[in-house]
């Protein structure tokens, strides 16, 4: 414990420090990344308000507390985004607190495309960069049934220019009704690009201080009177002193056009990535990558495989060690959202005794389909929306470093690319 009372980064890695009556479940794996991400990663100030925050909401018996939003099944399930099921990542489960994932949904529920798009964009080419690391830690293929067996993990560094998007305002419009005394109510259609102003908002990963769309009054009261003039034959200043109270009346019940768009302030994400290579006849190798497991009923899948073939041989002379690698990855989370990566790999390394100097050049490729109900503020009704998303990361440069002792190996790489990599894997290897 710390002096505050807060449990200290090792303890939290481990253990709430809670009464066993009212302990903490998590799910496997990720106590690993509890402790690898605030350990190593987080403010300590970020993460004493997140031990707070557990710890007032489970000092509840558990036969009477509710458990994590992010965790539980949920009884309304309306909403199937993309980014509710990502939150089951490890990793966005040790970032997120309870409340997080149902004020997300809320924010999702309130985009259309073109800023869901730009919300969860960042998440995609994060998730796509982390994917497609780790593919190798030298050029050299195994000797037929040589092998390794690796666990990689990847932080993905969140560039400034990816925590905030320009919010789009669609084409739509909503009806209000102004009763002018002694002459009706009159109807006027205020369209959105009236009604709302553009601002600055924050993607997946930006501040979590909450942006409200708000009607823009000023311009809104403007058109209203406008039209009311052309509609009535009365002048603005008849209009102001008619009905000048049931306008503001009018503007007030317009509500936000989205309240609450916010991130999680943290910019960094991560995966993890264990994988299996093999060595092959003809100076081949292949790959096989990824992991199965289920949260609270929800799968959540993300494997792949690859290989690589060695090619130095073929230059006479030559002493660096050459290779060719493409490898594959896709993502599954409980057949709602489906994601796909791939790299193509140019490998270079170096052998010395223990150390590999490694290196190459990758091209890539990220692609999520995302779908959710979206709710329209002007008339409440609830629309499925499906697109398409693809990454930016399109290439990366690589460089790194092997150690090995014996059968253990240990590497870490920078990728740099559209976002920054750091991958550190730990295995074990045989020829």
């Amino acid at each position: 414990m710390g002096t505050d009372g807060t449990p200290d980064l090792g303890q939290l890695a481990i253990s709430t420090n809670i009464d066993p009556a009212h302990s903490i479940s998590f799910p496997s794996g990720l106590s690993l990344f509890l402790r690898f991400n605030l350990d190593y990663n987080c403010p300590k100030e970020t993460i004493r308000q997140a031990t707070q925050d557990l710890q007032t909401h489970f000092a509840q018996p558990t036969q009477h507390r509710k458990r994590p939003g992010f965790l539980k099944q949920k009884e309304h399930r309306t909403l199937k985004n993309t980014l509710r099921k990502l939150l089951f990542i490890p990793l966005s489960l040790a970032l997120l607190t309870p409340t997080f994932a149902q004020d997300l949904a809320k924010t999702l529920e309130a985009l259309v495309s073109e800023n869901a798009k730009s919300y969860l964009g960042p998440v995609v080419t994060a998730f796509g960069t982390g994917a497609n690391s780790g593919t190798f830690q030298r050029a050299k293929p195994h000797k037929i049934l040589g092998f390794d067996v690796t666990f990689n993990v990847t932080p993905i560094m969140i560039p400034d220019n990816a925590l905030e998007f320009d919010f789009f305002i669609p084409s739509d419009n909503i009806p209000v009704d102004i009763p002018i005394p002694g002459y009706g109510t009159e109807t006027v259609t205020l369209p959105f690009d009236v009604l709302y102003s553009s601002k600055t908002v924050p993607t997946f990963f930006g501040s979590n201080e909450g942006v409200d769309i708000d009607v823009n009054e000023s311009a809104t009261r403007t058109t209203i009177i406008s039209s009311l003039t052309t509609s009535t034959g009365l002048d603005a200043t008849q209009i102001e002193s008619l009905a000048g109270t049931e306008i503001d009346d009018a503007i007030g019940d317009i509500p936000p056009l989205v309240s609450e768009i916010k991130g999680i302030d943290f910019p960094m994400f991560a995966t993890i990535m264990p994988q299996f290579s093999v060595g092959l006849p003809l100076n081949l190798e292949v790959t096989f990558r990824g992991f199965k497991t289920e949260v609270e009923g929800n799968t959540f899948q993300l494997g792949g495989f690859g290989g690589k073939i060695g090619f130095s041989e073929f230059i006479p002379l030559f002493p660096v060690d050459l290779a060719a690698g493409w490898y594959a990855t896709n993502l599954n989370l409980a057949d709602i959202v489906k994601g796909s990566n791939s790299i193509m790999t140019l490998q270079a390394s170096k052998s010395i005794p223990i150390i590999t100097v490694y290196g190459g050049f990758g091209i890539e490729s990220t692609n999520l389909e995302v779908s959710y109900d979206y709710t329209n503020p002007a008339d409440q009704s609830t629309d499925t929306i499906e697109f398409k998303m693809e990454g930016k990361n399109k290439s990366r440069v690589i460089a790194g470093l092997r150690l090995k002792l014996a059968v253990i190996t240990l590497n870490l790489d920078v990728n740099t690319g559209e976002y920054t990599a750091y991958n550190l894997g730990v295995g074990l290897t045989l020829r």
